[in-house]
């Protein structure tokens, strides 16, 4: 068999499941067999969508701007969102290491490294190595990436476990206890299948 003609047999099923998710985010329907039908009767067309980010190499980039939001109305405006902040991020935005800006803009840019669960590769050096900075102010970033995104939309960058570094502590963006969407802080450990946020000077 060519090339040209591979059978969906040499697809597997989680593949599919994937591909039809994210045809589904992107259609923002949620009925999966509605989404089939509207793309094979010809009434919806699959074209090059903006995501909101961008994409070269290994480097997934995107700006936030703060709007001033202080520590309660943060908690106030995620929790509207349906959005689960852990006790230690709490007690981080909460605490005077908190500091909220008005109007800043701060370009972001995510990567992974490999082999970082064995310690081979920090992901700070690797950062510097492409002109990246630890975040100046995580706490205010974490919230503004958590408040400006999905979950799905940080599976389609290839985010799933999305860290930003805040002192000793990681502020955990996306997944975590089952919860569905989460914003929380653990104390800082490799992980290679961490993504990590830093940003450009």
């Amino acid at each position: 068999m060519s090339n040209e003609n591979k059978r969906i047999d040499y697809i597997s099923p989680v593949q599919l499941e994937e591909f039809l998710g994210r045809i589904m985010v992107q259609m923002k329907e949620k009925d999966p067999v509605k989404a089939v039908n509207l793309i094979n009767s010809g009434e919806v067309y699959l074209s090059n969508i903006k995501t909101g980010w961008e994409k070269t190499d290994d480097i997934t980039s995107f700006s936030v701007i703060s709007d001033g939001t202080n520590e309660p109305h943060w908690l106030k405006r995620l929790k509207n969102k349906g959005i689960y902040v852990d006790d230690l991020a709490r007690k981080m935005l909460l605490s005077k290491d908190f500091k909220p800006t008005d109007g800043m803009v701060t370009k972001v840019a995510i990567i992974k490294v490999a082999h970082a669960m064995f310690g081979e590769n920090d992901p700070l050096p690797v950062a510097k190595e492409r002109g990246l900075v630890e975040p100046e102010n995580g706490i205010e970033l974490a919230c503004l990436m958590r408040d400006k995104f999905t979950n799905q939309q940080f599976f389609l960058m290839g985010c799933s476990k999305l860290v930003i570094g805040v002192g000793d502590l990681y502020f955990y963006v996306t997944g975590g206890e089952d919860k569905l969407t989460y914003l929380g802080a653990f104390e800082k450990r490799l992980d290679a299948n961490f993504s990590y946020v830093f940003q450009k000077k």
